[in-house]
């Protein structure tokens, strides 16, 4: 019987995990009337609660995998170690909070098994706060804006795909990256599925709005060119100006029009002008040398502490 692997990132999810597992366990009664084994891949980042500790207690069910990294890395990083230790044919990611429905992925397995490489399941609406819809929203208008015209216009971060897929992301090594843009920028033509997300039952949500802010310039940065146009274009808009102003003052004195300007009032206004284009240009810059720095250092996205499995029994 062939394989589907699942991989779910747990931090802080202690409320979630049973019922996570459990729906699980069920879809893979489910996957087995398709002629599939589930392979469950909890990948533990960092969590500071006691959801290690529900992990094992599942541990007696067969194709469950825990990966337990050092600390917390994130949500990337986790679903990376998580591909990592998929054996599948098709692999998918799922969240720990179910607000997708597992379900979902009966659906994918035809599409996938009748030649498409990945299956997106796109949000048409989200039954969650209005802040989180806005800042969502906005995030993924910019991925579509500015870097892929074609992308989902709701966004993904819930998916499946098939081994070349998996072994296409297994090889990039990016670091500040989001995944989800990174497989649709692969190339490989989706198969879309829209549905309804829904809202949180239990626990708090740990993607704060930092995280959010963080996760939007990574994106930005690593997926357009635009931070850099912004400072070139910038720059011949203020180069333009200056050289119209400086027409003017010469225009004005040569053809004795009144008295000079008041020059101080012009150098003060320069300086804010030119100075508040310098350090917005330095901070862009700057974001792009952190970038170059960390891929330079070279150091994992990742650390995993250990790897525990129960061997399925033939």
């Amino acid at each position: 019987m062939r394989k589907i692997s699942i991989i779910v990132p747990i931090y802080q999810n202690a409320l979630n995990i049973n019922k996570c597992i459990e729906s699980l366990v069920k879809l893979n009664k489910k996957l087995n009337q398709l002629g599939y084994k589930l392979e469950i891949i909890l990948v533990e980042d960092g969590s500071i609660d006691n959801s290690y500790t529900l992990l094992r207690e599942y541990l007696n069910i067969e194709d469950l995998a825990i990966v337990k990294l050092t600390r917390n890395f994130g949500q990337i990083p986790a679903i990376q170690a998580g591909l990592k230790y998929a054996k599948g044919v098709y692999i998918g990611i799922i969240s720990a909070d179910l607000q997708d429905p597992p379900d979902l992925f009966l659906k994918m397995v035809p599409i996938l098994e009748s030649g498409t490489k990945l299956v997106i399941a796109e949000r048409k609406s989200r039954d969650e706060g209005y802040f989180q819809r806005i800042m969502s929203k906005k995030y993924w208008w910019l991925i579509k804006k500015f870097s892929m015209k074609d992308f989902p216009a709701g966004g993904f971060d819930f998916c499946m795909f098939d081994e070349q897929v998996a072994k296409e992301i297994d090889g990039i090594n990016e670091k500040n990256t989001n995944i989800f843009p990174l497989i649709y920028w692969l190339g490989f033509k989706p198969k879309v599925i829209k549905y309804s997300r829904k809202q949180r039952d239990e626990g708090v949500s740990t993607w704060t709005f930092f995280n959010k802010v963080k996760l939007t310039i990574d994106t930005i940065i690593g997926f357009t060119y635009i931070p850099t146009r912004i400072i070139s274009i910038s720059a011949i808009l203020t180069s333009i100006f200056a050289f119209l102003y400086f027409l003017y003052i010469l225009i004005m004195w040569y053809f004795g029009y009144g008295n000079s300007p008041d020059g101080w009032t012009t150098i003060v206004l320069l300086i804010l002008v030119v100075g508040g284009m310098i350090l917005f240009s330095l901070g862009i810059l700057g974001e792009y040398l952190l970038r170059i720095l960390d891929e330079v250092r070279n150091r994992p996205n990742f650390v995993i502490d250990e790897v525990i499995r129960k061997k399925p029994s033939e």
